[in-house]
């Protein structure tokens, strides 16, 4: 299929239903140049990377077996956060087709990693998740790693809210200026003091 039509397509299909999981994939996949490549060896030759390859951890794992007991802990806000918006991190899996299965290569881990910690994104830097912090959240990965699908995925949302174009640009430049997400050591990050993290994303 050419692509410009199977563009289109996709973009039809999110304005209808931007939570869409098959064809928000689908559109970062083909909109994706060389992005995932360049995010997969910032991964591997950070140290985070190194020590996740090396040990094999799952965040997927750990999020879904959060210790939530630490009064102002990362890992506490972010229950809380499920809980109000009705996020079943069980089903976090299932929906993205990785319910019981080993990444068979570095870039499944990555993008496990990256699904995992999607809903952090929210908690950290305030965006709520209704579509509008979701678009925010997208254009923020968008200023992160380049991928043109963040956009298209933003852009079937933004139609519906006239604050959209500001709130676009300022999530893509705070994409852009901050720390690259896949370097970051989510496991330890879940035990810390949530103001602490804020501060370090201000």
């Amino acid at each position: 299929m050419n692509k410009a039509i199977a563009v289109t397509k996709l973009f039809t299909v999110l304005c209808k239903n931007p939570s869409n999981p098959k064809a928000y994939w689908a559109t970062l996949r083909l909109l994706a140049g060389k992005s995932r490549e360049k995010s997969v060896k910032l991964f591997e030759e950070s140290e985070t990377g190194k020590r996740v390859l090396e040990q094999n951890l799952s965040l997927l794992s750990t999020m879904k077996n959060l210790d939530t007991s630490k009064e102002g802990s990362v890992a506490e806000y972010y229950d809380i956060f499920c809980k109000y918006w009705g996020i079943e991190r069980q089903a976090i899996e299932k929906e993205f087709q990785f319910d019981g299965r080993k990444p068979r290569n570095t870039k499944e881990v990555l993008l496990q990693r990256q699904i995992a910690y999607h809903d952090l994104i929210h908690v950290i830097l305030g965006y709520d998740a209704t579509l509008k912090g979701e678009m925010q959240v997208v254009m923020f990965h968008f200023g992160q790693s380049r991928n043109w699908g963040f956009v298209l995925i933003a852009l079937s949302i933004g139609w519906r809210y006239i604050s959209s174009p500001y709130l676009m640009w300022k999530a893509y430049q705070r994409g852009k200026t901050t720390m690259r997400f896949e370097t970051l050591d989510w496991e330890t990050i879940l035990n810390m003091n949530i103001n602490e993290v804020k501060r370090m994303f201000a």
